[in-house]
């Protein structure tokens, strides 16, 4: 294979990824209808619930996380869930062969028992209480809270010029056992919490 073969097939191969993630974009969206506008917020959680699937096919997380070959891929909510009904736009999704279960009331004693944790609003423990008791644990956190990357959070959730965007705490998710893709990482705003 010539130089010019190369070039037209790493072409052709990022496409086909470009493609394939933007169909799958698409199919967690719902049908855009009259009251489009009006749907904003909910659109906006669907968009989030995607993203927070995208980030578990991007990160690798350590062998022992996962009890044997089979078991499922366990995401939990701790606090009060924003998300409610979309995360039915995953609920029959798979993560590297693994079916998702969903746990969406989930207690601080219960938190390392996850692959991916989203942090809604707490009103009873501290988020500090929170990363104490995940530190060591190979889970990736991710949540909307002001100030939870700096807090010890792995993902955060940023709106910026009406866009939903995301910042990384890289140094967290290295030392949680958690090894995140450089596309991943490329597309993040990286924090850093010392």
């Amino acid at each position: 294979m010539n130089r010019r073969d190369i070039h037209r097939s790493a072409i052709k191969r990022i496409q086909r990824l470009l493609l394939a993630l933007s169909i799958s974009a698409l199919l967690l969206l719902p049908a855009p209808s009259a009251a489009w506008a009006e749907a904003s917020p909910r659109q906006a959680d669907v968009i989030k619930v995607a993203m927070i699937f995208n980030f578990a096919k991007f990160t690798e997380w350590p062998a022992a996380a996962f009890m044997d070959d089979a078991g499922p891929f366990r995401i939990g909510i701790i606090g009060r869930d924003p998300f409610g009904a979309a995360w039915d736009a995953i609920a029959s999704k798979q993560i590297r062969g693994r079916s998702l279960q969903i746990d969406r009331s989930v207690d601080l004693g219960d938190a390392a028992g996850f692959h991916i944790l989203y942090v809604g609003q707490l009103e009873t423990i501290a988020l500090a209480d929170l990363v104490g008791t995940i530190s060591d644990t190979p889970v990736l956190t991710i949540s909307d809270l002001p100030g939870f990357t700096k807090g010890g959070g792995i993902v955060q959730f940023v709106t910026q010029d009406n866009k939903i965007r995301f910042q990384i705490n890289h140094n967290t998710s290295l030392r949680q056992g958690l090894k995140l893709s450089s596309h991943l990482l490329k597309l993040a705003r990286i924090v850093d919490d010392r």
